[in-house]
Order: C-alpha cells, then structure tokens, then sequence
C-alpha cells in the first residue's frame, strides 16, 4: 500500500524535490512526523506541511495511511521549551553534554550504500531499439530490486517498457534522488527528461542492480 500511495503521489507531483519524495521509506517517515506535530517546514528538504492537517489537505492518501496505523488520537509533540520543567534533569549542566558524532564504521556503511557497492551496476542500453520500436520486455518470472539514481540536473521521469514495447509511466526521480522499484530479470526501463525525450535505457539483472541516469 505505501509504495503504491507513493508512486500516485510522485505522479501527482507531490513533494517534489523534498525529502519525502525520496523513496517510499523517506515518504512514510515524514508522513509520521507531520502527523505528530514534529516535521521542519519551509527548508531545502521540506515544504509547508508539518502537521496533521497540512498532511491531509496536501496528500489526503497518505494521510488516510498514516491514520490507519497510528488512529487520531489527541497526542502531540511538544517542543522542549513549551513542555514542564523535566524534574529528573535537575542540576543537569548541557554546557558539558559530550556532542554527537556518527561512528566511522556506519559513516563507511552509509558511503558504500550511496555508491551501491552490493549492487550490480548496469550499462546504457542503445536507444536506437527504442525508438524503432523493437524493445520490449521479455517475460520474466525472476523478481528482482533495481534502484535508479538521477544523476541530473532536472527532474526525471521512469517508465517500464512492456511486453508490447509501449510506456508505462512508474514515478519520477528528482535530481540528486533514487527511485527503488521490484521488478523482472531483463525487463526494461527507460529513463526521460520531464518532456519524455529519452536519456538512457536500462535492462534489469539477475542480481540488485543500480542503474545511474547522467
């Protein structure tokens, strides 16, 4: 259900170019947190929406998700400065508090998933089939993960091309994102500016591959 609402919202245009419009999991998380109260607003990586009225005006479906897991009780975040004054921390100096710091092992491990090290790197196809209409997908029963990276400018659109050669329009990947899809050993993708002219084709693997659009 979420990467569907996911794929419906990225279609509609939503969240473009914010963190939530990264992948499914980023979508979920900052749906969370406006739904608490607890979101930022209004910065490079968020829009407007920051509460759980915002969140149902702005994407009703994802609000409607979010709702069916967590209910509408009253709770909500309170920021540090509007809550009592915590009693266990009395005498607590914060001037002292030792800062915080990733460790170097999961600095390295977030590097590595960023480069897609565990992922099959998968070359260009030529478009030249493409656009004689001669690529298609071949039936595949294997499932496979494929993550796409946009590594442009501007905004890029995804479609699978199916067993007759046609489009089928998934999301969009917005510059700097990743779009993950589960799809088929050897089926296509196909990779186009925001007009539908094409910039690169893609064949899944056999193994979690990561296909890189420059």
């Amino acid at each position: 259900r979420l990467e569907a609402t996911f794929a419906r919202a990225k279609l509609k245009g939503l969240w473009k170019g914010k963190y939530a419009g990264t992948n499914p999991s980023e979508y979920w998380a900052e749906a969370v947190q406006s739904w608490f109260d607890c979101n930022r607003q209004n910065d490079f990586e968020h829009n407007h929406v920051n509460t759980r009225e915002e969140l149902r005006d702005y994407d009703p479906e994802l609000a409607a998700l979010v709702e069916s897991v967590f209910g509408d009780g009253k709770w909500r975040y309170q920021k540090p400065k509007g809550r009592a004054e915590p009693a266990h921390l009395a005498g607590y100096n914060f001037g002292k508090a030792p800062s915080f710091s990733w460790p170097k092992e999961l600095v390295a491990a977030y590097d590595a998933i960023q480069r897609g090290d565990r992922l099959e790197h998968l070359p260009e196809l030529p478009l030249a089939p493409l656009e004689s209409g001669e690529a298609r997908s071949p039936k595949s029963g294997e499932g496979v993960k494929l993550r796409i990276d946009n590594r442009t400018k501007d905004t890029v659109r995804l479609f699978w091309i199916d067993f007759d050669g046609e489009r089928k329009e998934y999301g969009q990947a917005d510059p700097g994102r990743s779009f993950d899809q589960n799809t088929f050993a050897g089926h296509l993708w196909l990779a186009t500016d925001p007009k539908g002219h094409p910039l690169a084709l893609f064949a899944a693997g056999s193994k979690p591959g990561l296909a890189v659009v420059k």
